[in-house]
């Protein structure tokens, strides 16, 4: 049987299957394979895909990468199944394929077709401006993967030239990329350089950034540089996104320097001033730069004395005062009011002192933690303090990069026994810290004999709560009545 009608019987009995698979399920030489289809398609015994399927999978240790046809008996769309490497599952999977199997025709014989040629070059001797492949396609009726090979090729071929934007890292000419964020520019191709550049010039960036060239080549016609402080007032955009629009015009335009002169950047073209003109401005510019420090660090003398001087009025006109107010919180409805606040994360400070200062009207907010550990506070508990003041709406906030911080007029406060090390580190970390026995000194200052540890050996000896100890002891400095409270379980 010949090779021909064994083909023709394995697609019937398969049907439509690759160059490839055909040659490996007959046994058969590829190339003889190749040849004896051609020959069928020619005929229209068979049908073959407009167009070849690629893929690539691991056979053993060697990666394979296939561009076949896929061929059929009946014309019309069609599946095929190919091997492909699934990165995923680190394995070849077989995935199905449509293609659009054809009759043998002259259009889809050729990869290359000169007639395309002669279209694509007279359509560049048509136009005063360059274009991409995607105009060359939507021009002559084509596909852009077809548009771009056809000018790939006669970009080898020296018929056309093409430019594309500089890449300073990669230190070469890359194409260019999305204006509107959706289709990719590419390369610009064209007869002359000139033709490519006033395609460049209609736009193939952001459009912010030819108003950048614009600006500049018109401040350096008139032989001065350009201050890149101008053009970033006049686009009103933050400073990252205009130094990446420069680097955007500076990799459109390799001759468009940017010079550094104190604390400000000036930009010009290499090809429009002169080195005469380029030496005179920096001159210029660096005397304005020092005039320009001078002046500023007078006002800045200028701006101190004028806050001092407010500041002396607000004091000597009995102003400068603050309101001081506990915030109280009740637990539950109907239950009483407590200084100790439970925040929006659900965790649990133990008092809340808010400072309203005038006569400018800001709040400082004192955050007090009252820590008692046998041995002394550890570096934990004040990182945890300070982790629940960070992740509350009230006291902290949320960066861009996602990080919880505390807010600046959050003052946290631990009250408790410290050993040296660990209150020099809450310190180092902004928190205040009220070491137990400067409670105790002060009740002691003002008459009151009450030391925390007194105290407890008091109560567990007499059976009276702990409550009511102190607060008849903090109460006969100010003559209030005696209080009385159940005894519980225990001391507390």
């Amino acid at each position: 049987m010949s090779l021909g009608k064994r083909i023709v019987d394995a697609l019937n009995e398969r049907g439509p299957l690759t160059s490839h698979d055909i040659a490996s399920l007959l046994d058969a030489n590829f190339s003889s394979v190749q040849t004896a289809l051609r020959r069928l398609w020619k005929r229209s015994v068979i049908y073959r895909s407009a167009r070849p399927v690629t893929f690539s999978f691991l056979d053993g240790d060697s990666w394979v990468r296939r561009t076949c046809y896929v061929y059929g008996v009946e014309a019309g769309p069609a599946e095929v199944k190919v091997l492909r490497w699934d990165p995923y599952r680190r394995r070849n999977v077989e995935v199905k394929v449509r293609v659009e199997l054809v009759p043998y025709s002259e259009e889809y014989l050729r990869k290359f077709d000169y007639n395309l040629t002669s279209k694509v070059l007279r359509f560049f001797e048509e136009r005063e401006v360059g274009a991409t492949a995607r105009e060359v396609a939507e021009a002559l009726g084509l596909s852009v993967k077809r548009a771009s090979y056809v000018l790939n090729r006669l970009w080898k071929k020296g018929l056309l030239v093409r430019k594309g934007k500089w890449n300073e890292k990669l230190g070469k000419e890359v194409p260019f990329g999305s204006i509107d964020r959706k289709t990719m520019l590419g390369w610009i191709y064209g007869l002359t350089l000139e033709q490519c550049d006033k395609r460049i010039e209609l736009g193939v960036l952001d459009p912010r950034v030819q108003l950048i060239v614009n600006e500049v080549k018109k401040h350096n016609g008139e032989g001065r540089f350009c201050p890149l402080a101008y053009l970033k007032a006049a686009l009103n955009v933050n400073e990252r996104t205009f130094y990446w629009l420069v680097e955007q015009a500076k990799s459109l335009h390799r001759n468009l320097k940017v010079v550094s002169i104190g604390d400000y950047k000036f930009a010009y073209f290499e090809d429009v001033l002169t080195s005469e003109q380029v030496e005179r401005q920096r001159q210029y510019w660096e005397k304005w730069v020092e005039e320009q420090h001078r002046k500023s660090k007078e006002i800045g003398h200028l701006w101190e004395l004028y806050g001092q001087e407010v500041f002396n009025f607000a004091e000597r006109a009995g102003d400068f005062r603050f309101k001081m107010a506990w915030w109280r919180q009740k637990k539950r409805s109907g239950g009483e009011w407590s200084f100790s606040i439970t925040l929006s994360n659900r965790r649990e400070v133990d008092r809340v002192l808010q400072l309203d200062f005038e006569p400018f009207g800001f709040q400082v907010y004192l955050v007090f933690e009252f820590k008692f550990r046998k041995g002394g506070v550890t570096l934990r508990d004040v990182d945890e303090f300070l982790d629940k003041l960070r992740t509350c709406k009230e006291f902290g906030y949320q960066d861009k990069d996602g990080s919880w911080k505390l807010k600046s007029n959050v003052i946290p406060v631990m009250v408790g026994f410290f050993n040296r090390d660990v209150a020099l580190a809450a310190m180092r970390r902004g928190v205040i810290v009220i070491e137990g026995w400067q409670l105790f000194n002060y009740l002691a200052r003002k008459g009151v004999k009450a030391r925390f540890d007194s105290l407890i050996r008091l109560s567990e000896r007499k059976g009276i709560p702990f409550e009511e100890l102190l607060k008849n002891r903090l109460s006969k400095v100010f003559g209030d009545e005696l209080v009385q409270i159940p005894a519980k379980n225990g001391f507390m």
